[in-house]
């Protein structure tokens, strides 16, 4: 909460300290996301404007000898889908005999992408650039996809983003064609009213 108003982070503060402790530090986070979101979706708005325009992308070389790559400012639509599709792709190609993990999997394929190369000899090249569409999930407030309100829009498993951004990834995936978008409505409460 840094990066608001002392008020509204004091405020912020008192809702979520309550039930702090009994949440992970994945729920924790997830749910200060929203607030400062919610609070001030303007503030939110510039903060994204401005890690957008900063986005980089680098490699480190660890002790190890093995590599990282790091790559900020990215959309969240973009992230997701590139995820699902590395990881629908490793369940694809994975077969009994082979001993790798689900992970080791989507790194070797993640090197086949980057690289240009084929590595692993059960990874067609379609399997990655063609085939199945990625699919992004949204659960959304009726109200916030429509631009009545300003509420985040949630990325189930991921977290929630601008509801700007969640409109974006919806009218994206409707009038491309190139997403599977599945839509989650909820009432005031957080419960199903209808899914797409």
């Amino acid at each position: 909460t840094l990066h608001l108003d002392v008020r509204l982070a004091a405020s912020i503060a008192e809702i979520v300290l309550p039930d702090a402790r009994s949440l992970t530090t994945g729920e924790l986070k997830a749910w200060l996301d929203r607030l400062c979101i919610d609070s001030d979706p303007t503030e939110a708005a510039s903060r994204f404007g401005e890690a957008r325009a900063d986005r980089c992308i680098w490699a480190t070389l660890e002790g190890d000898g093995t590599a990282t790559i790091t790559a900020l400012g990215l959309r969240p639509d973009a992230a997701v889908s590139f995820m699902d599709r590395l990881s629908h792709t490793a369940k694809s190609i994975k077969t009994a005999a082979d001993l790798r993990t689900h992970d080791q999997i989507r790194v070797d394929v993640f090197e086949d992408i980057v690289g240009g190369t084929r590595h692993d000899p059960h990874l067609e090249t379609t399997a990655v650039r063609g085939g199945r569409e990625p699919i992004v999930d949204i659960s959304t407030h009726l109200s916030t996809l429509l631009g009545i309100d300003e509420n985040s829009i949630t990325i189930p498993g991921f977290g929630p983003v601008l509801a700007d951004i969640g409109r974006q990834i919806a009218i994206r995936g409707v009038e491309t064609g190139k997403s599977q978008i599945r839509f989650t409505v909820t009432d005031d409460s957080g419960e199903r009213v209808v899914g797409v």
